[in-house]
């Protein structure tokens, strides 16, 4: 009753008596004869592949120079189904920032072992279900594009046709270009404008600025704007000509990665005219008096 697998199983024979001449055997009830030599050898691979019963008769023949014959049999059981796997995570073709976990359902009553591999990491999971990808694996690899194979075997030996998935590692933020203002520009009290891109192959998702030491986000949709007035004239007001104010802009993808930019403003005083230059009468009244003194 003992249970085998793809392979042909290997025997092993007792025979006694004299005279004794040809051997063979069947697992078909004599419709298939195979000779032999020997006291031990593998069941023939061609026949053994196809018996399609899960229960096999393998009956062993001898006979002698009599014509006598004699035989043995012995039922073994057949199992040469593979484990079929099925994912219930990571999804194929998905993007992971950090690394992603295993949950496997593996269909198989006689489950032996399961593992990955990555690249030449090969890996095996230790309750044959769930794990997460190893970390020095996950640290290893570049951004972009990797391959999981999934393996499981029997305790026959019998190993699934592996499932492959391929998943992406983005741990990156999105890239953003500041096209106005440009680095350095003066601006008087009036807010400036802004315009942006920002790009991400798997998508934007929250953007924000903050200003000068101000940390509290701004929040915004539109890659064009005006940045926050109020809060530009509390900057603004606070510092002298030819200060520096600082908006750093930042986004995230769909992944959680964050990447931000900054970009350094001048702040830009109306020049003040002495007071005796503002007042009318400082101008006029050096005038009059030249005037009184001509004869």
């Amino acid at each position: 009753n003992d249970l085998f697998g793809i392979a042909a199983p290997n025997f092993l024979i007792y025979k006694s008596g004299s005279e004794l001449q040809s051997t063979w055997y069947t697992l078909d009830n004599g419709i298939t004869n195979i000779t032999f030599t020997g006291l031990s050898g593998t069941i023939n691979q061609t026949v053994w592949d196809n018996s399609d019963l899960e229960i096999i008769t393998l009956r062993f023949y001898i006979n002698d120079s009599f014509g006598k014959i004699g035989f043995d049999e012995v039922s073994i059981r057949k199992d040469t189904d593979m484990p079929i796997i099925i994912v219930n995570s990571p999804i194929d073709h998905t993007a992971f920032a950090s690394e992603p976990f295993i949950n496997l359902t593996i269909i198989e009553p006689n489950l032996d072992k399961v593992w990955y591999r990555i690249n030449n990491d090969l890996i095996y999971i230790t309750d044959n279900l769930t794990q997460y990808i190893e970390l020095f694996i996950w640290d290893s690899l570049p951004q972009g594009e990797f391959k999981v194979e999934l393996y499981a075997n029997d305790t026959n030996g019998n190993r699934n046709n592996f499932n492959t998935l391929y998943l992406s590692k983005d741990t990156i933020g999105p890239n953003i270009t500041i096209i106005r203002p440009i680095e350095f520009q003066k601006f008087n009290r009036n807010a400036p404008l802004f315009e942006l891109e920002i790009a991400d192959e798997n998508g934007v998702g929250f953007r924000w600025y903050t200003i000068g030491l101000d940390e509290t986000p701004r929040q915004f949709t539109d890659l064009t704007g005006v940045i926050d007035q109020n809060l530009w004239e509390q900057i603004w007001d606070s510092l002298t000509q030819g200060a520096i104010i600082t908006i750093k802009f930042y986004a995230t993808d769909t992944l959680g990665n964050e990447k931000s930019l900054e970009i350094n403003l001048i702040v830009e005083k109306p020049i003040e005219l002495p007071k005796f230059l503002q007042d009318p009468l400082g101008l006029l009244l050096p005038t009059l008096g030249l005037v009184v003194m001509i004869p």
